[in-house]
C-alpha cells in the first residue's frame, strides 16, 4: 500500500510494507496529479519488475524516487538508467538551487543551455541508456562544439572546456544517484586549449589611452569598469545608493559570491559620478548607468555591447570585454604595491583566486620584478657589503 502525504509544498509517497520502505517526492504540488502518479506506481509494483509501466514512470517521477521504488521492485538498474532520466534530474536540481538562492538565474540559463545542447547530440546519435554513452561519444561532441564555436565571430573554441566541465558535473550526479558507475567524461590536467597562456589579460597603457580618447558618451561606464573591477552583472546592478560620496567609496554586494566589497573611488571616477549625480538628480534606487543607457534596458548585454563597440572605435586588435577591465585593475593594483589580500578584498575574490588568475608573469609584472632586482642598494648583496664594511 502506498500512502500519499504532503511535505512542505510537494506531495510525497511512502510504501507502507516491509522494513526498508521506499519513499520520495512526486515532484508536484497538485494532489490530483499526485493521486494519478500513485495509482500508476501501485500498478507497476503489482505487475513486478518486468512491467512496461516502469519505463513510463521513469519519465514522470523524480529520479531519486523512481530509483528507490525500482530497486525495491527489482527493476534492472542498467535498463532504467537513461539519459532522459539524468537530464530531468539535473534540470530539477538546477531549479532547486535557484530557489535556494545558491545559484544565479544567469548561471542557471548557461548550465541548462549546455545540458540541452548535449541532450540534442545524444538524441541525434539515438543513444538512450547512460551505460551506452562512451568516451568516444564525448570526444565527438567536443569536436562538434569546437567547430560550432569557432564558426561564430572567430572565437577560439576555448569555452568548450567550460562546457565539458558542466557535462562532467551532470554525470557526476548520475554516479551519486547510482545510475552509472563510471564517469565517461575525462578532463586533462593540462588543457588542450592552453589555458595556462590565458590568465589575466589586462589592457596595456597604450590601449587604455586609446579607449579613454574615444570613450565620448561612454566615458562614465568606461570609468566605472576601469576603477571598480566589478563584473558586468554587478555594474548593471550598481545603484546610486551604493555610491558613498561622503566616505569616497563604493559599497556593493556582488551577485556571484554574495560578498560585500568596498572599493575606494579613484579621483577620476569620483569626479565623473559627482557630475552625473548633479546633472540628473537620480533617486537612490536608480541604476548609476541609467543616464547612459536610458533608451534601453540596462542589462549585461548592453554593457557587453558597449565594451565591444568601444574597443572597435579605439582600433584594438583584440576583444574588449568587461572582464578585461577587472583584470586591468587587479594587475594595476599589484604594480602599485598592493598585496594579493588587498586585491582580493576589492574584487570580492579569495587570495587563492587572485594568486592563480591575476599574478601570472604578464609582461608588466616582469618589468616590475626586473626593476626590483636591478636595485643594487637592496637585497642579500647589500647585506653582505654592509657586513664587510662593519
Amino acid at each position: 500500500m502506498i500512502v500519499l502525504r504532503k511535505r512542505g509544498e510537494y506531495m510525497h509517497v511512502d510504501y507502507a510494507r516491509g522494513p526498508h520502505r521506499p519513499r520520495g517526492s512526486l515532484g508536484t504540488k497538485s494532489r490530483d496529479v499526485a493521486l494519478r502518479l500513485k495509482n500508476r506506481l501501485e500498478n507497476a509494483l503489482a505487475e513486478g519488475p518486468e512491467s512496461g509501466k516502469w519505463a513510463e514512470l521513469q519519465k514522470v517521477l523524480p529520479a531519486s524516487t523512481f530509483r528507490q521504488f525500482a530497486d525495491y521492485s527489482g527493476v534492472n538498474k542498467n535498463r532504467s538508467a537513461t539519459w532522459d532520466c539524468l537530464h530531468n534530474l539535473y534540470d530539477t536540481s538546477i531549479d532547486q538551487r535557484v530557489r535556494m538562492k545558491t545559484l544565479k538565474p544567469g548561471s542557471r540559463n548557461r548550465y541548462l543551455g549546455i545540458s540541452s545542447n548535449f541532450h540534442k547530440f545524444i538524441e541525434n546519435r539515438n543513444i538512450e541508456l547512460l551505460e551506452n554513452i562512451k568516451f568516444s561519444d564525448i570526444e565527438a561532441w567536443k569536436t562538434e562544439r569546437v567547430k560550432e564555436i569557432q564558426s561564430k565571430k572567430g572565437r577560439d573554441g576555448t569555452s568548450v572546456e567550460y562546457e565539458v566541465a558542466v557535462v562532467k558535473s551532470i554525470f557526476k550526479m548520475a554516479i551519486q544517484h547510482e545510475l552509472i558507475i563510471k564517469n565517461p567524461v575525462k578532463t586533462n590536467p593540462v588543457s588542450s586549449f592552453n589555458y595556462e597562456t590565458r590568465g589575466a589579460q589586462p589592457f596595456t597603457q597604450e590601449e587604455l589611452f586609446k579607449l579613454r580618447a574615444v570613450a565620448g558618451r561612454d566615458l562614465l561606464p568606461f570609468l566605472v569598469f576601469r576603477w571598480t573591477g566589478l563584473r558586468c552583472s554587478d555594474v548593471a546592478d550598481l545603484d546610486w545608493k551604493d555610491v558613498k560620496f561622503r566616505q569616497g567609496e563604493i559599497e556593493k554586494r556582488t551577485q556571484k559570491q554574495g560578498k560585500v566589497v568596498v572599493i575606494p573611488m579613484h579621483c577620476e571616477l569620483r569626479e565623473a559620478l559627482e557630475q552625473a549625480h548633479k546633472k540628473f538628480s537620480p533617486a537612490p534606487e536608480e541604476p548609476v548607468l541609467k543616464c547612459v543607457f536610458w533608451r534601453k534596458n540596462l542589462a549585461t548585454y548592453s554593457l557587453n555591447t558597449m565594451c565591444r563597440e568601444l574597443g572597435r572605435r579605439a582600433g584594438l586588435t583584440r576583444n574588449c570585454t568587461p572582464h578585461c577591465f577587472r583584470d586591468t585593475l587587479a594587475v594595476d593594483m599589484l604594480l602599485r604595491g598592493a598585496t594579493m589580500y588587498d586585491v582580493a578584498k576589492v574584487l570580492g575574490d579569495t587570495v587563492k583566486v587572485v594568486e592563480k588568475h591575476y599574478t601570472p608573469f604578464v609582461s608588466s609584472l616582469r618589468e616590475r620584478i626586473k626593476f626590483l632586482l636591478d636595485k643594487n642598494d637592496e637585497g642579500l648583496e647589500a647585506v653582505r657589503k654592509t657586513d664587510k664594511a662593519g
